[in-house]
């Protein structure tokens, strides 16, 4: 389903949040919101971390996992349900290929 689909849906209330979110037009909002990297709340749920580094939030959902060791791939904090994750660990787990850089 495109994006654009998806955002109209979301206006007619036919369609979750979450998967509103998932959109790359959503995440071109959060950029226009925040426009530097500088500008990123200090913590951000786990849509906000998909859109500040431009993946899927599949990609975040693996990453906060707990392994079998004991540690995530990447560190986070879960308040029940929701995950709140650092900038400073987004920046250090960030480092993909094919990340678009913003100006």
């Amino acid at each position: 389903m495109g994006g654009s689909v998806v955002l109209h849906e979301a206006q007619n209330g036919n369609v979750t949040a979450a998967k509103t979110k998932s959109t790359a037009e959503w995440q071109d909002s959060m950029w226009q919101r925040w426009p530097r990297e500088e500008c990123w709340p200090a913590k951000m749920d786990i849509y906000e971390a998909t859109a500040y580094l431009r993946i899927s939030p599949d990609t975040i959902r693996r990453a906060v996992i707990v392994a079998r060791d004991g540690k995530a791939g990447l560190a986070h904090q879960r308040l029940g349900s929701i995950y709140r994750i650092r900038k400073i660990d987004l920046d250090a787990f960030g480092v993909v290929p094919g990340r678009s850089v913003r100006d």
